[in-house]
């Protein structure tokens, strides 16, 4: 696994890149989401996080195995603009599809990709936190949202969250029904995130269309200092740069040509929702959605594909 997920400067091949649309569904340690908790620093925005955030996601300044052994910092900060230059494969970079982020979860970080390793990794075909989330999720579905706190508590003290002085882990007191259940669904997505439950809970939750539309979030990070940065959210990996609207969004797949090089395209698929208009770009094992009204009209060449001189990673 680690030859898979480990970003370059651990010899992996950096298969997975977590949106900041994930990192930003983790809580801090006291459980609360970002934008109310006290312990929430916008200039060092991965200290105080929920635990289940350092053990699912690699960010900027985690210290990890080395290729030589001793653990050393992940940088993921971009080179340009930085008064430190980033001299690892693991910044940032337009056009090279990252997102400020690596996957973590289930890897041993006492292993770099070059590294041997015999580590025992269990695939559970369910986890006793599933059946407490399910069992919550039925519950609050029936009306006995009261009762659905308690399975949550046991979630969320067995992650390392911080009880309070109400003992709810963070959890809102008296929600209603609709609340609690956005509760789960986002305590889901966390607590069995990198599992491949989020595909099929999005699908008989019927709420894809709402919770899929619109861009994709990176983080961009520029080093100011020796131990300072900047942050900044960019919404949009991929940039289609025209304000002519287009229908190119009928067609099943469309091909895009890389501004920056002319040798490449793109493949795209279509995603056919009237009301949004979306489709999404297959990057290297990532769909990252695109929304086409910023399309230029481009010409049709063969089959449904399309060349457009305009798409800018």
């Amino acid at each position: 696994m680690e030859s898979y997920y480990l970003p370059g400067s651990r010899s992996g091949s950096l298969v997975m890149k977590p949106t900041h649309n994930l990192v930003e569904a983790f809580p801090m340690r006291d459980g609360k989401p970002t934008s109310e908790s006290p312990m929430y620093d916008p200039a060092n925005p991965y200290k105080n996080r929920d635990p289940r955030f350092d053990y699912s996601i690699i960010y900027n300044g985690l210290s990890y195995t080395s290729n030589t052994g001793p653990k050393t910092p992940i940088w993921t900060y971009q080179s340009a603009g930085s008064a430190i230059p980033n001299t690892t494969s693991d910044g940032y970079v337009a056009g090279g599809y990252f997102t400020g982020y690596f996957s973590r979860k289930m890897l041993d970080e006492n292993l770099a990709s070059n590294t041997a390793g015999t580590t025992d990794r269990g695939w559970a075909l369910i986890r006793y936190a599933e059946i407490l989330l399910n069992y919550a999720e039925a519950l609050n579905e029936t009306g006995a949202t009261s009762k659905a706190y308690a399975p949550l508590q046991q979630i969320r003290e067995r992650a390392g969250i911080l009880p309070g002085t109400d003992g709810l882990y963070g959890m809102k007191a008296g929600m209603t029904v609709e609340e609690m259940r956005n509760f789960i669904q986002n305590e889901r997505r966390i607590e069995l995130a990198f599992e491949d439950y989020r595909f099929n809970d999005l699908r008989r939750w019927m709420i894809a269309e709402q919770v899929l539309q619109g861009f994709n979030k990176v983080m961009i990070i520029t080093r100011t200092g020796e131990n300072t940065f900047t942050y900044r959210r960019l919404r949009r990996p991929g940039l289609l740069i025209s304000e002519k609207p287009c229908t190119c969004y009928l067609f099943r797949y469309l091909r895009f040509k890389n501004a920056t090089d002319g040798t490449k395209s793109l493949l795209l698929r279509l995603y056919p929702d009237k009301r949004s208009k979306m489709i999404a770009l297959y990057v290297k094992h990532t769909w990252l959605p695109i929304n086409v009204v910023t399309c230029e009209a481009a010409t049709k060449i063969n089959d449904g594909n399309f060349q457009c001189p305009m798409f800018i990673l």
